[in-house]
């Protein structure tokens, strides 16, 4: 689309794709799988070489045929024809399977073989005779010393290439080496990699998510988590991943990477860690402007941001960057259940129920199976059919991406309630009813579904049915398995 007649420039399809490749593709299955080569060469060679190089790569090839024809039909030597015919065969059905599909590097290889042995079974057996160069170098010293100082810069640049080669192969199997390997022997591997070839920005990218991987690990360790560790190996992260960058600064999935790294580390309270993350995410979308997931996490920025604070005017503002981006992600993928869901969440910030429950609504349309989106929607209803009283149930997690997912059952530590005092009962209206049933639809998908149990025992405590409420927290009971909760529920039980 850019330049037709010179195309992006070699090897360069994997930039090409995110850039150009147009909101159309959002509406597959592929949408998020970002393609690094074509489905055949000849495909590449358009896109990365344009009309030209495509033109001369078939006009070198065209020439090559009719030499070998000639070849065929004009020699004499019936052994080398045999050859001659066997390896050229070979080489057109190779050339021809990774002109229209994708092949394996061994393949190019056995193409490039197979080219050199036509080649020269060609050379020597050609029916015109090629013209002779001799040269003597006796008869002038200067000439003497030419040929030696060719031979010499020859021989040089055969050893820097066998060098480069090992050193590319030695860091390749250290990096394959890490992939087997515990976390520890890992990281020695890939810096052993990166000391080998200290170029190659996919190390630095692997080993950054390693370090974000152990510093996960270490988190998940609740009370007893190391928080030292935990913010070492984000540093580390964040430095192997800003080296990946620094080195190939064009490629959205290094950066990407390091975007979610700096996400993860604002949760342990690192200075500027979303603004650096909001940086490159919008970087990221001057890269690859048609993917709506960029916009998706710096929405979830600004709501990040919009939790923080206190003072109602910055909360709003924050609010609405978020469905702004919601928006923008929409544009991009019209089916994109998440980003409905995102904006309706943003919507509620902003007390406009109403909006809420529409866009929740427009999310369930598109992911009917998940129960989550269900439960947010019948939260909404409940708020809004609550409002005059100090009760309020709260998101329970951020499951933007779990439209697509199995459904799992909202942990009990998680209950979706914020209750500061007790309200005097209130009349079941529209709202509380429709919050109902879709609490019942989910219990009946889903018997163990604990914010649901929670939150119709909730709703029988708002109108004063204390009978069906105790019902309701009884059974959650049987499903809850932490003690606090446990405890936390029966203190309800015996104000009932």
């Amino acid at each position: 689309k850019h330049d037709p007649l010179f195309g992006s420039g070699p090897a360069t399809f994997d930039y090409s794709f995110v850039k150009y490749r147009g909101t159309e593709f959002n509406i597959s299955n592929l949408w998020n799988v970002r393609f690094d080569a074509a489905s055949g060469n000849m495909f590449e060679f358009l896109a990365t070489t344009g009309i030209g190089g495509t033109f001369a790569f078939i006009v070198v090839s065209l020439i090559l045929l009719s030499v070998v024809f000639i070849a065929l039909t004009r020699s004499e030597n019936k052994e080398v024809k045999i050859f001659l015919l066997a390896a050229f065969s070979s080489l057109a059905v190779l050339a021809a399977n990774a002109s229209i599909t994708a092949v394996s590097g061994t393949i190019i290889l056995l193409i490039a073989i197979l080219g050199s042995l036509t080649t020269a079974l060609i050379v020597i057996d050609y029916p015109e005779k090629f013209k002779e160069l001799k040269l003597s170098f006796r008869s002038s010293p200067k000439y003497a010393l030419a040929l030696a100082a060719i031979f010499l810069l020859v021989s040089a640049g055969v050893v820097v290439l066998f060098t480069s080669g090992f050193k590319i192969y030695l860091a390749d199997f250290y990096a394959n080496k890490a992939n087997s390997a515990e976390a520890a022997a890992a990281i020695d591997y890939l810096n052993k990699a990166i000391a080998t070839a200290d170029y190659q920005d996919e190390y630095y990218l692997r080993l950054s998510r390693l370090y974000m991987a152990l510093a996960n690990q270490e988190a998940q360790k609740g009370q007893s988590a190391n928080i030292n560790s935990i913010q070492n190996y984000l540093s580390s992260a964040i430095l192997t991943g800003k080296r990946a960058v620094d080195l190939a600064p064009n490629s959205v999935v290094n950066k990407e990477s390091l975007a979610l790294i700096y996400e993860n580390a604002a949760a342990y309270n690192i200075a500027g860690a979303l603004e650096w993350a909001e940086k490159y995410y919008t970087e990221i979308i001057q890269l690859e402007p048609d993917n709506p997931a960029a916009y998706i996490r710096l929405a979830l920025i600004n709501m990040a941001q919009a939790n923080k604070e206190t003072a109602a005017e910055e909360k709003n503002r924050f609010y609405n960057e978020a469905i702004k981006f919601y928006g923008q992600a929409i544009a991009k993928k019209s089916n994109f259940a998440p980003a409905y869901y995102g904006s309706a969440v943003a919507y509620e910030g902003l007390s406009d129920y109403n909006q809420a429950i529409e866009e929740m609504g427009k999310a369930i349309t598109l992911a009917g199976d998940n129960l989550d989106y269900h439960f947010e929607l019948g939260r909404m209803y409940f708020n809004r059919g609550v409002q005059s009283q100090n009760l309020q149930q709260q998101q329970t997690k951020d499951i933007t991406a779990a439209a697509n997912k199995d459904q799992e059952v909202i942990a009990e530590e998680t209950l979706s309630v914020n209750q500061e005092k007790t309200a005097p009962p209130i009349t079941l209206n529209n709202d509380l009813q429709a919050a109902e049933a879709i609490f019942k639809n989910i219990i009946d998908v889903s018997p163990n579904y604990a914010n649901a149990l929670y939150s119709l025992g909730l709703i029988y405590e708002t109108i004063g049915n204390k009978g069906q409420a105790k019902q309701y927290y009884e059974r959650l009971l049987d499903v809850v398995s932490d003690q606090p909760t446990k405890e936390a529920i029966l203190k309800k039980l015996q104000s009932l």
